[in-house]
């Protein structure tokens, strides 16, 4: 129990230290729509129809509800909340680790590699709209906890609360309709026997899957993002892709331990608590691949590839990280020695991204300024119609992009309480035909400031 405390105040705290940058109010792309529904949306609504984009993820949407209720006009508390379920989440990684590794230090290493990932924890946090990913995360896990907890005592509230938990993974997130294949691999791997619990835990899923097909949502088709019809070929170069981008932080903490233990002298280790066998680990092997797949997998069609979605997929990584670099420090003798070369690898992972954070920062800067500035600025109060937005300088549009994107409309009616106006941002700032009645903007952002120049109005007569 001490050494639990420790290391979940360890990764507690370079869990904060990675995100706390960026922990300040302002929306970006997606997050427009989601937060901009709130005033018009009733709980009952948002639980029981699909979101703005098609998807049901009545979990997340009720999550903004409730902060909507609680303070409307706090942008940060959406934020905040993402990163206090997130921390959530390391927490929860830390004690499956456990569970999987029967090793308090080797679920230490692994949590660490999991909480040292660039750039997917950090968005998780950062874009209110990913807050979807982490509530999958963290229900997902809470239901491969239990699930355990039922192979090994077969206590039926342990089995209740896999099916509790597995719903409203599903209803976070639609990709955890998979999370059986979890279920049926931690069967196997703890050596037990559950074919029917699976199937049993399988129909609550399916049960779950056509109550979101009630409500008319997307469904994986041509329709949608999930295009089961997505050729072979690109389903296989999106899951290459992603396992370039899940594979960097648990190589490098295990290339750290290993390094740090060569160094010390061959002996017993001076902690001999934890057991001195693994499990096999070819069985671990064969569970790390099959999360990755079980999470991925859902995903891989989908063109627009993004961070967030190897946020948990690399986990599966992370347990071969912890298992492989306290076996190996355990033989050597030198956990000294690996906590120092730990360490040292925790700082430059969280200097790298701490300077990803601060692009990061500034985005959220700009968009705060320029919803304050949409806002206060009266040409666009008095206008109704199409808005055409174009940025000063190659600096202001790549702002515009990262911020505000397709959403300039939404952006407009959001902040100025209006129905009657749209925009969009111009592509380029060379001259344009606009459509009749036009209003066209210059975007310019000089000390933290957004400033609107009128270029002119077109009103064909």
């Amino acid at each position: 129990m001490r050494d639990s405390t420790r290391h979940l105040t360890i990764l507690s705290a370079l869990a904060i230290v990675a995100w706390a940058p960026f922990l300040r109010s302002g929306h970006i792309t997606d997050d427009f729509i989601h937060v901009g529904n709130l005033n018009r949306a009733s709980a009952w609504l948002l639980a029981t129809e699909p979101d703005a984009f098609g998807f049901f993820r009545p979990t997340q949407q009720l999550t903004y509800w409730i902060e909507h209720q609680l303070s409307p006009t706090r942008q940060m508390l959406h934020r905040l909340d993402s990163a206090a379920l997130h921390m959530s989440v390391v927490a929860l990684a830390y004690l499956l680790a456990n569970k999987v590794l029967a090793s308090s230090r080797a679920a230490f290493i692994a949590a660490l590699a999991f909480v040292l990932t660039p750039k997917a924890s950090m968005i998780a946090v950062f874009w209110v709209s990913a807050r979807s990913e982490i509530l999958m995360a963290l229900f997902g896990l809470g239901a491969l906890l239990s699930w355990i907890r039922w192979l090994q005592r077969g206590e039926r509230w342990a089995f209740a609360g896999t099916v509790a938990f597995y719903v409203l993974a599903i209803f976070s997130k639609e990709a955890a309709l998979l999370w059986p294949i979890l279920f049926a691999g931690l069967t196997v791997y703890f050596g037990r026997r559950s074919v029917g619990a699976v199937v049993a835990v399988s129909g609550f899923g399916l049960g779950a899957y056509l109550l979101r097909s009630s409500t008319g949502a997307l469904m994986p088709d041509s329709a949608s993002l999930y295009n089961l019809a997505t050729p072979v070929e690109v389903w296989m170069k999106n899951s290459v892709n992603y396992f370039g981008r899940a594979i960097p932080a648990p190589s490098i903490v295990m290339a750290t331990a290993l390094v740090a233990s060569l160094l010390g002298k061959r002996g017993v280790s001076a902690q001999p608590r934890d057991p001195p066998n693994y499990l096999s680990i070819w069985p671990l092997i064969g569970l790390s691949v099959l999360w990755f797949l079980t999470l991925i997998v859902p995903v891989a069609p989908i063109a627009a590839r993004s961070e967030i979605r190897v946020y948990l997929a690399g986990l599966g990584f992370c347990f071969l990280t912890g298992a492989f670099a306290a076996r190996y420090e355990r033989v050597r003798g030198s956990r000294n020695r690996t906590n120092i070369g730990l360490a040292v690898c925790a700082l430059v992972l969280l200097m790298y991204q701490a300077n990803r954070a601060r692009g990061l920062a500034e985005t959220l800067e700009f968009s705060t300024a320029f919803s304050s500035a949409v806002k206060s600025d009266s040409t666009l109060r008095e206008h109704r119609g199409a808005v055409e937005m174009m940025a000063a300088n190659a600096e202001v549009k790549q702002l515009l992009g990262d911020s505000v994107g397709g959403y300039f409309g939404p952006v407009l009616r959001m902040s100025l309480g209006r129905g009657d106006i749209d925009g969009s941002i111009a592509v380029s700032t060379e001259q344009t035909t606009p459509q009749r009645g036009t209003l066209r903007l210059q975007c310019e952002y000089v000390n933290g400031e957004v400033a609107f120049r009128r270029v002119d109005e077109i009103t064909f007569r």
